[in-house]
């Protein structure tokens, strides 16, 4: 199974200061350092309609992003089969892009903005293209909210040659 990761796409969202040379948050990235706990539930790769919920922890710190050469926040992500064994762990980066267009790096890759809402306490960002799920041709939407110390990325897919979304995967972390 592939994860693609939210954490760091919150980090973009929140700002777009180029961290520091010595890895300190910049402005805007405090809320999202350090320890988080939360659940991955996902529709089954196997049936397409079955649903399967992981805990989770990770950690989220700034770190340079060897994809796209720039800083971004770096998570480390554990994870725990169903049958309770280690399921191991993934690091992934989402990289705030400042060339003028709007484009986010996700999970090592440029993904379109297609929606921003920022009000008191709600930041949330969509972002959608074109890819692949479960080896199908699909159109990939993530939407990347934090709310009231919640973190959520859910993503929805939209195979193609079929008119509606349904969700392949939802991370949602709270601090421990």
């Amino acid at each position: 199974m592939r994860f693609s990761l939210f954490l760091p796409a919150l980090l973009a969202l929140l700002t777009c200061a180029p961290a520091s040379s010595q890895n300190k948050a910049p402005s805007g990235y405090d809320d999202l350092n350090g320890d988080w706990v939360g659940t991955l539930t996902y529709t089954n790769y196997q049936d397409d309609a079955s649903r399967v919920t992981l805990p989770l922890t990770a950690t989220a710190s700034v770190a340079r992003d060897p994809s796209l050469d720039t800083d971004g926040l770096r998570i480390v992500v554990s994870f725990t089969e169903p049958d309770g064994s280690s399921g191991g762990t993934r690091t992934t980066f989402l990289t705030p892009l400042s060339d003028g267009s709007d484009v986010f790096g996700y999970d090592g890759e440029r993904w379109p903005l297609v929606q921003h809402l920022a009000t008191d306490g709600l930041v949330q960002y969509v972002i959608e293209r074109d890819d692949l799920d479960n080896n199908r041709l699909a159109r990939i939407r993530h939407t990347i909210t934090y709310q009231d110390g919640v973190l959520t990325d859910q993503k929805e897919v939209r195979y193609e040659g079929t008119d509606a979304f349904f969700e392949r995967n939802l991370f949602r972390f709270t601090r421990p």
